[in-house]
């Protein structure tokens, strides 16, 4: 049963960042896309500046740059929210460290000028991937950091020649990138918004639901002790012979109900058996969410 109820907890869980975790999931698959376009793209850079680098370097940056995407982005559909953002996370980081990477990774320099390595052209990748990962305030921070480190690169692989034409890009980059950048953001904490209020009218529900219950309860139980137990014990306390088989009979129909009450009571209690458990857990997460796969693995003979 610790499967079973690994698994209502889980589900409870999903439901607290559903529309969150459906626009992540969403943007990471545009992710995945959108690396490979920027690799269709950048093909022709890509070939033209690999002999400014070792074959080994240049396998290793393409397949950070636009193969961890792409592996993000099958993988997304299988992970929770918590655990699709650690991959972003790591691609972020790794991005960055392939533009720390470049110069040192030259074997032939300085490049042209007016050659802009091909990674400085895929930085909005990056810094989406930080936003996924992480608060707006870390995404911004990276996204200016990576600017920085594109102008750095552009700068020292061209072998300082000229300072305008990095500053320029940088400027650009930050400009291109916030757009993309905003966009996830922005998306994400909408999603979150809504996961805030659907949590809010989930509670409010449940809390109206179970007042109703309790009153429908209380209701019926004022009725019986007024409409039976209290005319029972009334009319016997009177004594008076005449009355003494019906007040005979309306005791058994008072006891009769209290009896009622309590079997039904006691169906309304938590199941003291495993299959009873499993049932109704099995119950309450589909008509939570009908999406969610259910499955009890052992047996359990004790009553719980």
């Amino acid at each position: 049963m610790t499967t079973s109820s690994q698994t209502a907890v889980s589900a409870d869980v999903g439901l607290e960042t559903r529309a969150e975790t459906q626009v992540v999931r969403v943007i990471t698959v545009v992710f995945g896309v959108a690396a490979v376009a920027f690799f269709a793209l950048a093909i022709g850079p890509i070939v033209e500046q690999s002999r400014y680098l070792s074959t080994l370097s240049l396998g290793i940056m393409i397949a950070v740059v636009f193969g961890m995407p792409v592996v993000i982005a099958v993988a997304s559909a299988l992970l929770p929210l918590l655990a699709l953002r650690a991959p972003h996370g790591i691609y972020s980081v790794c991005y960055s460290t392939v533009l720390v990477a470049w110069v040192p990774a030259l074997t032939n320099s300085p490049m042209p000028i007016e050659a802009s390595p091909w990674p400085l052209g895929v930085l909005a990748l990056g810094t989406v991937s930080a936003a996924l990962a992480w608060r707006a305030p870390i995404a911004w921070t990276l996204l200016v950091v990576n600017s920085a480190l594109l102008g750095a690169v552009r700068f020292f692989a061209a072998g300082g020649v000229s300072i305008d034409i990095p500053i320029q890009d940088a400027i650009y980059s930050v400009a291109f990138s916030a757009i993309f950048t905003s966009l996830a953001i922005v998306a994400i904490r909408s999603a979150r918004e809504l996961d805030s209020v659907t949590r809010i009218e989930r509670a409010t529900a449940t809390r109206v639901a179970s007042t109703a219950a309790r009153l429908r309860e209380q209701n019926r139980l004022d009725a019986l002790v007024h409409d039976e137990v209290m005319s029972a014990l009334y009319y016997a306390s009177i004594g008076d012979t005449e009355l003494e088989a019906t007040v005979r009979a309306q005791a058994v129909r008072a006891l009769a109900e209290v009896s009622s009450m309590e079997l039904d009571t006691s169906a309304n209690s938590a199941p003291s058996s495993a299959e009873g458990l499993s049932a109704r857990l099995r119950f309450t997460v589909a008509s939570l969410d009908d999406s969610v796969r259910y499955s009890i693995i052992g047996a359990r003979s004790a009553s719980i």
